[in-house]
């Protein structure tokens, strides 16, 4: 595995939850950061790899769909784009 990229790690946005395992989980989030030309880095969190990006959410979300089907393990949660999720919780505070 590569190590973390510490920018994306500190100051990425998330745009995704995955279940699976490390090696499956480094694997796909590197074809989704080459098919998206964006940098795309992920770490666990309770439990759960965190898919973070620094770069365009359109271009990212659109690889992460369209590589969907080359994971092995499974999306339990697409997260909204950044302003939209940083919306909802200053309503909610």
């Amino acid at each position: 595995m590569t190590a973390c990229n510490r920018e994306v790690f500190e100051r990425g946005a998330i745009v995704c939850a995955i279940e699976g395992w490390a090696n499956d989980v480094e694997s796909w989030v590197q074809k989704v950061a080459e098919r998206s030309g964006q940098r795309v880095d992920w770490h666990y969190h309770d439990a759960r790899a965190r898919v973070l990006f620094i770069g365009d959410y359109d271009a990212v979300l659109a690889a992460v769909h369209a590589l969907r089907s080359e994971l092995v393990g499974r999306i339990v949660r697409i997260f909204p784009r950044p302003e939209q999720l940083e919306r909802r919780v200053a309503a909610s505070g």
